[in-house]
């Protein structure tokens, strides 16, 4: 039995590892952000694509908003506070695109910058959220790993910012 534990452990772990990986490719491939290149700058509130839709009227991008930061607060920012929002034009670097929405006149409280690998389908962002009216609170989203609370002001108050100090682009 001794001879036969080694093996045990390492065909255990093998099944462990390739059902992670199983389950991080499914949430990988739950979603297809490569239509959201249409709006590479533009404004994300612009109707590009058939039928009158904004970047914010994707499914994908409603339902990976949905799932990471809960249906009520995806809905405020896919509907842009109820309509009082500022938003930056949606660039891109390589395969990645960016935007930044915020609340409008409560930009230091409320808001959310965006990167979308669109080729991979992996979504991460930046998201501050008032907590109090006195300090937005702020969480780094993604679809790939564990959403986490961040250092008090790790998110930028400016397009781009929060990407260069966080994930490493610009």
């Amino acid at each position: 039995m001794r001879k036969l534990l080694p093996l045990l452990v390492l065909l255990l772990t093998a099944c462990v590892t390739a059902q992670a990986e199983q389950v991080s490719n499914k949430a990988i491939k739950t979603y297809d952000f490569s239509k959201l290149a249409a709006w590479v700058g533009k404004s994300p509130s612009s109707a590009v694509v058939k039928g009158g839709k904004s970047f914010w009227d994707d499914s994908d991008l409603q339902r990976a908003l949905a799932a990471l930061l809960g249906k009520d607060e995806a809905k405020l920012i896919y509907t842009g506070w109820n309509g009082a929002f500022s938003e930056s034009d949606v660039t891109k670097f390589g395969n990645v695109i960016n935007v930044y929405i915020c609340k409008e006149n409560d930009c230091n409280l409320n808001a959310l910058e965006l990167y979308v690998d669109i080729q991979k389908n992996i979504l991460q962002g930046c998201y501050r959220r008032a907590n109090n009216f006195i300090r937005g609170e702020d969480y780094w989203i993604s679809n790939i790993e564990k959403s986490r609370k961040l250092p008090a002001e790790a998110c930028s108050k400016s397009p781009g910012e929060s990407g260069y100090r966080i994930y490493g682009t610009k």
